[in-house]
């Protein structure tokens, strides 16, 4: 029996075995126990106790036979003792089967290890705390040198898995790192399309942020919507995004993000312009209907033969001044000029509106309109004068209630359509004058369109210029018999030889 422990001889065995180790090619940084399980048994003296050295074989056997976690660190798939039966089924199964691939230990040993340094290293990377860093600050973007320090953490760890897998076969080696490569890449992509998403909202909310504070800075509108250094800004953190190891910021990708914006942008342009556009259109308005009805009053008070011509003239002249100071407003909003023109056109539409329903405003009061001129050129010395009339036996009533009745028929004609822009004549006057001043007439007016004319420019048709007409002859026709009366009063007086003051008869 020897004399020598046996956790001494086990010491030496192991630094030996370890020696070799290190003279032998083998992955850098591998330990001998990452590959191998070292155990040393001692066996009783084969000599002197041969009972209990059978007894150690059979304990020892049984190891090889059914190995268990206990006895090995690594349970071999294949018992020891089956090794050659086990071996001898392999090789039967290669020569019936010849197209079986069996790979070389090397190749096998390569793909598990080449495997192992690519979990390792992807795992490195997931845990990276700069990896952790970029992934929360793309949510607030641009990220500088995001591309730059995205590219170095994908080197770092591709140079890594090169050093540690150094030594194993090329073709291995080399399909797993494009392996490694893709997951790598495949983990960044999520990451990378958030910064570039969140890149191109915080550029367009900066955008309208930028419009308005230009805008109610007074600075122009067109220069305030002016999107060109937003998309310079956007167009450089873009290219500082840029991964080297792939190309997901090509030219393509590039011009539709870009598309995408500028879309973005000029919808909130139009939008802007849209809100602008109404606001000044409306103050327009309220300035073109204030100018319009400050004079139109005057002008419907007198509505003589020239009454359409002033307020076209009105008209023109108001809607002229609007729509000057509303083509400045939409050039500098960068209106289109097929825009300009509707709004335009909005606009003079407007002012013929107002215009237009002052006048309907007035229709019901006609018939007090043509009793008030009536009465003025019956009553009066002459139709522009406030001077009472004072009656004498040779004024001729018949000749002034004609001339007072022309006035009222030519009132009732002017007020019949509207001629705003109306650059053709029209007989309505004539048709009236036929109709209303000749005895009986009012019978050939029962249409409720005149000839020629619009429905939606009649303002007193002809049926209703008939019923006008009545009523009218009945009131005057009161104020009428009190001139005889006071007429005839002055011929008594005469004939009687009294004397009548003069504004004692007058009205």
């Amino acid at each position: 029996m020897a004399k020598t422990p046996i956790e001494w001889l086990s010491a030496t065995l192991l630094e030996d075995t370890l020696k070799i180790w290190s003279t032998i090619p083998n992955p850098k940084n591998a330990a001998f126990h990452d590959y191998f399980v070292f155990d040393i048994v001692g066996l009783s003296h084969y000599e002197y106790v041969r009972d209990q050295f059978m007894e150690d074989v059979t304990e020892l056997r049984k190891r090889f036979s059914s190995p268990s976690e206990a006895s090995l660190q690594i349970k071999p798939l294949v018992p020891a003792i089956d090794f050659v039966r086990s071996t001898s089924q392999i090789w039967d199964k290669i020569v019936n089967d010849r197209t079986l691939d069996i790979p070389s230990h090397q190749v096998m040993i390569a793909k598990i290890r080449c495997e192992q340094i690519d979990n390792d290293k992807f795992n490195g990377f997931i845990a990276n705390e700069e990896w952790s860093q970029l992934k929360v600050a793309v949510n607030s973007p641009p990220v500088q040198n995001f591309g730059q320090k995205v590219t170095s953490l994908i080197d770092k760890y591709l140079a890594e898995y090169d050093v540690e897998a150094e030594f194993y076969d090329e073709f291995v080696k080399a399909k797993q790192k494009e392996k490694l490569k893709q997951r790598l890449l495949h983990e960044i992509k999520p990451t990378f399309d958030s910064l570039l998403d969140n890149l191109s909202s915080q550029v367009l909310s900066d955008f309208k942020l930028k419009i308005h504070k230009e805008l109610n800075e007074g600075k122009i509108f067109y220069q305030a919507a002016n999107w060109s250094t937003m998309l310079t800004m956007f167009e450089i953190a873009y290219e500082d995004s840029k991964i080297q190891q792939v190309e997901w910021t090509s030219t393509k990708v590039k011009k539709k993000l870009v598309a995408q914006l500028v879309a973005q942008m000029r919808d909130h342009v139009d939008s802007i312009r849209s809100i602008k556009q109404n606001e000044f259109k409306e103050q327009l308005m309220s300035k073109l209907k204030s100018g319009l009805t400050k004079s139109i009053g005057a002008i419907l008070k007198t509505p003589g033969n020239n009454m359409w011509n002033k307020l076209s003239d009105l008209f023109h002249q108001e809607t002229n001044l609007a729509c000057s100071e509303f083509k400045v407003a939409l050039e500098d909003l960068g209106a289109y000029n097929f825009t300009k023109l509707e709004e335009l056109e909005t606009l003079k539409g407007y002012g013929r509106h107002i215009i237009e329903k002052s006048v309907r405003k007035e229709i019901p009061q006609i018939g007090q309109i043509m009793q008030k001129k009536f009465c003025q050129i019956l009553l009066n010395e002459s139709p522009d004068s406030i001077i009472p009339r004072i009656w004498k036996g040779i004024d001729n009533i018949q000749d002034i209630i004609k001339t007072a009745r022309n006035e009222c028929v030519n009132i009732m004609s002017v007020m019949a359509i509207i001629r705003l822009e109306n650059k053709e004549g029209d007989n309505i006057q004539q048709i009236l004058s036929n109709a209303l001043l000749e005895e009986g007439g009012e019978g050939s007016l029962t249409s409720n369109n005149w000839t020629g004319v619009e429905a939606s420019k009649t303002l007193i048709s002809p049926a209703a210029c008939a019923t006008i007409w009545d009523q009218f002859l009945k009131s005057s026709g009161l104020i009428i018999n009190s001139v005889e009366q006071t007429i005839q009063a002055r011929i008594d007086a005469d004939k009687a030889g009294l004397a009548v003051p003069d504004n004692e008869v007058s009205f």
